[in-house]
């Protein structure tokens, strides 16, 4: 675990402290965002602000932090700016924990994720930015939050993806349509 320790800043204090956390160093992007983004769930909204500024400048931003980037508005008062960004990476968050073949209660916390809003249109954004589909970096988890939501863009976009899984899988993944608008 020493890399772990070494990858992160545990404080961030600054707009490199914070991508550092969110993206990594040396370790593949996504687990370092599971990993990183939790020392980042607490930082001032100013710091929020500038991060997002600074990545919106960059060119190869990771995934997971595209979809957090792009499910944040900066034009909110500060209180709610931090709220979302809290919940937002514990959304984010949940999706490593979760497999939409998992049990009842794994579905639920992945059609609870489809139900926010906000951050299901940060991960939409994200994917349709990925113009090449890559087989091996396709996740389920990321499929059955998009088709719970049940937007025309978010089911477009599943679509899209979709192709490239197989049978068995499109299956499973099909149970979540529109179900984080089912009350």
């Amino acid at each position: 675990m020493e890399l772990v320790e070494e990858e992160f800043v545990k404080k961030p204090k600054t707009i490199e402290d914070v991508i550092r956390c969110l993206n990594g160093v040396v370790m593949d992007s996504s687990i370092a965002f599971y990993e990183g983004s939790k020392f980042c769930r607490n930082i001032p909204a100013e710091l929020i602000k500038s991060t997002i500024n600074s990545l919106s400048e960059k060119l190869d931003v990771p995934r997971y932090t595209l979809a957090l980037m792009y499910s944040i508005d900066a034009e909110e008062s500060d209180e709610e700016l931090q709220e979302n960004w809290r919940r937002n990476i514990d959304d984010l968050r949940v999706l490593y924990g979760t497999s939409p073949k998992g049990t009842a209660r794994q579905a639920e916390k992945l059609i609870n994720v489809g139900r926010n809003t906000r951050l299901v249109r940060g991960m939409y954004k994200a994917l349709k930015s990925e113009i090449e589909i890559d087989r091996r970096a396709i996740e389920p988890t990321w499929l059955a939050v998009l088709y719970a939501e049940g937007s025309e863009q978010s089911v477009a976009e599943f679509k899209r993806i979709v192709n490239y899984l197989k049978p068995e899988t499109v299956a499973y993944l099909e149970r979540y349509s529109g179900k984080a608008n089912a009350i």
